[in-house]
C-alpha cells in the first residue's frame, strides 16, 4: 500500500497495490496522480492583474527662473572676453618662439597681442591656458619679450582674433 499526504489540505490519499523493487512503474504513476489532484485541491496564491495603465510620473517641480551673476568690477578688468577681444594679463612661457597658450581661440588661430603702450605683436596657439585667475594668453619668451621685459614676468594687454 501506498500513502501520500497532501501538506496543504491535511489529507492522506492511499494507493493499494505492490509498492517495491519489484513494480512495473503503475505504482508510481498512480502516486503522481493522486499528488496532482492533492495539489490542486490545495488552496494556491492567485496572481494579481497588472494595471491596465502605468501609474502617472511624479510633478515636474515648480519652474525656477535662472538667475544672472555679474563679477564685481574688478574682477571683470582683470578678465573681459566679449567675442574675440580679451583684456587681461599675459605672461610668459617656455614655449616655441611665435606660439601662446589661450583658452577662448580656438587651436591654430593667429592671435594678436598688444600692451598698454601699443606695441603689438602676433602668435599662433598651439595649447590651452593660462590656468591663473585675470591671465588671458601665456606667450612664448621672445614673443613675450617684444612686448615687455622677460624678468618683470607679467604685461597687461589686449587680444584680438
Amino acid at each position: 500500500m501506498l500513502s501520500v499526504a497532501s501538506g496543504a489540505s491535511g489529507t492522506t490519499h492511499s494507493l493499494s497495490g505492490p509498492a517495491g523493487p519489484g513494480s512495473d512503474g503503475a505504482d508510481s504513476l498512480a502516486a503522481l496522480l493522486v499528488t496532482s489532484a492533492a495539489w490542486k485541491a490545495s488552496p494556491h496564491p492567485v496572481p494579481q492583474a497588472l494595471p491596465a495603465t502605468p501609474p502617472a510620473p511624479p510633478a515636474a517641480p515648480a519652474h525656477r527662473s535662472p538667475v544672472a551673476t555679474v563679477a564685481p568690477p574688478a574682477v571683470r578688468a582683470a578678465h573681459v572676453t566679449a567675442g574675440r577681444v580679451q583684456v587681461g594679463v599675459a605672461s610668459w612661457l617656455a614655449i616655441a618662439p611665435g606660439t601662446c597658450a589661450n583658452n577662448a581661440a580656438p587651436m591654430g588661430a593667429v592671435l594678436t597681442v598688444t600692451n598698454a603702450a601699443g606695441i603689438s605683436v602676433s602668435c599662433r596657439v598651439v595649447s590651452t591656458g593660462p590656468f591663473v585667475a585675470g591671465r588671458v594668453v601665456d606667450l612664448s619668451r621672445a614673443t613675450f619679450a617684444a612686448l615687455s621685459t622677460v624678468s618683470s614676468g607679467l604685461v597687461s594687454v589686449t587680444v584680438t582674433w
